[in-house]
């Protein structure tokens, strides 16, 4: 999180890729850009600090891949949330996700840069197979593997009290589904949401990295904002290797199997005491 001296937020969320190291890398290098571009140029409108916070943060993924002569890129996701004066905007370039809790109603505002997303756009798949799709990680855009890119730009909109904004990594996005983060963001209080999430993520198998941010309107004073962030401690919980946790779902293929051997066994009873 970053505050500039207006009195404008910054929050932001990067999920590396190019593996691990490399990852991990070019998600500090974004996640810094952003933090340091922010603090300049405080009396620009927010979409255009938010550009610019792209462009400068793309430029620093793109040059440090340069520095350290890797042989192939790397390069991460940015999801950004930029307040100020009632008004919010949203920035984003990957498949990290931008949610907001309104009124017990949870809409995704961001789109997901994927090549799965373009298929849904251009008709070729529906509603129904965009979730899970094979395509679904496969990104259209990213930071730091060209020398520009464009930024999808949400907003100006308006802030109302006890709106509650989620930033989060496809890690948990791509494990929860839209109705099961409305059901947690619901019941639990705003102090546990983060770890919540990430903890429900993790026992559902989340295959990679999970990241979130929350960032809660106040509803005393429009421009007072409370954030949570779940990065860290989503770091230090691995999932064991071959550990199945309690509440994770099991493929449906297994209950069938499990159905019908159950049917079975009561029918060859049945004949037997008949």
């Amino acid at each position: 999180m970053a505050e500039a001296s207006d009195g404008s937020m910054l929050f932001a969320v990067a999920d590396g890729i190019g593996g691990f190291e490399r990852g991990e890398e070019a998600s500090r290098v974004a996640v810094a850009a952003v933090q340091s571009a922010w603090l300049e140029d405080p009396g620009q409108s927010l979409s255009w600090r938010l550009a610019r916070c792209v462009k400068l943060a793309n430029d620093a993924v793109f040059n440090r891949t340069r520095e350290l002569e890797l042989r192939s890129y790397m390069g991460t996701t940015l999801i950004m949330l930029a307040i100020h004066q009632g008004e919010g905007v949203v920035a984003n370039v990957g498949d990290s996700r931008a949610y907001r809790l309104r009124r017990g109603r949870l809409q995704q505002l961001s789109t997901d840069h994927t090549e799965a997303q373009e298929m849904f756009e251009r008709h070729e798949i529906d509603a129904s197979e965009l979730d899970g799709h094979e395509l679904g990680h496969m990104l259209t855009r990213c930071l730091g593997v060209e020398r520009g890119v464009e930024p999808e730009l949400i907003g100006p909109f308006a802030l109302c009290d006890d709106d509650l904004y989620l930033l989060c990594s496809d890690g948990l996005s791509g494990v929860l589904s839209t109705q099961e983060l409305r059901d947690l963001l619901s019941y639990f209080p705003f102090a546990q949401q983060a770890k919540e999430l990430v903890r429900l993520a993790n026992h559902l198998g989340g295959p990679d990295n999970i990241s979130c941010q929350l960032v809660r309107i106040c509803p005393t004073l429009n421009d007072e904002k409370a954030s949570s962030t779940a990065a860290e401690v989503a770091a230090l919980e691995p999932r064991p290797p071959g550990h199945r946790f309690a509440h994770e779902r099991r493929p449906r293929w297994i209950l069938l199997l499990l159905l019908v051997g159950l049917s079975l066994v009561a029918l060859l009873l049945w004949l037997g005491l008949s």
